[in-house]
């Protein structure tokens, strides 16, 4: 009996990408200004994700996708409080 022979699949490595990128951006979210890294780096995990699913459609990408989109509105949330703290310690 021959040993199986693992299925190649390129966009595995686009997939997982985007999940990594999406769970980094969540993290930058809470760090203040890393809300700008992380609304980056979730555009760009969430282009590799759309890219892997429409190379080979898979739960990993899709996840990576819905991970990236969460990304980039809590940094979204997160920029948008700190132009509010700006704007208060312009006022005083």
């Amino acid at each position: 009996m021959e040993p199986t022979k693992p299925i190649k699949n390129p966009s595995i490595g686009k997939a997982a990408a985007s999940l990594v990128f999406g769970v980094i951006a969540i993290i930058c979210a809470f760090l203040g200004l890393g809300a700008f890294l992380g609304v980056i780096l979730g555009l760009i995990g969430f282009i590799l994700g759309r890219k892997a699913q429409k190379e080979s459609p898979s739960v990993l990408a899709r996840a990576g996708i819905m991970i990236t989109i969460l990304a980039i509105v809590i940094c979204g949330i997160g920029i948008w409080n700190l132009r509010g703290v700006g704007v208060a310690v312009a006022w005083q």
